[in-house]
């Protein structure tokens, strides 16, 4: 699975951005207990503009931050994302 493909799974309405109720949801499901609380300051280290939403491109900073590499045969061929 790709980024922009596992980013495409967690933004549910689409709209281009996780929000925190998407991410919150994600987490959830795959076991985490979490609060709102802590989503939020989840969001908040990867969130550069503040605008309260993540964006594909946002995601891909920070896991690269983060000392990750990306493997080019994985990776979109968009560099902006997943398109609308």
């Amino acid at each position: 699975m790709s980024l922009e493909e596992m980013f495409d799974q967690i933004d549910l309405d689409k709209n281009q951005f996780i929000e925190v109720d998407e991410f919150h949801q994600t987490l959830e499901c795959m076991g985490f207990l979490i609060t709102e609380e802590q989503v939020f300051e989840l969001m908040r280290q990867m969130d550069d503009n503040f605008d309260g939403r993540i964006s594909y491109n946002e995601l891909k900073q920070h896991i690269l931050s983060l000392g990750f590499q990306v493997d080019k045969t994985l990776e979109s061929k968009n560099p902006e994302g997943p398109s609308q």
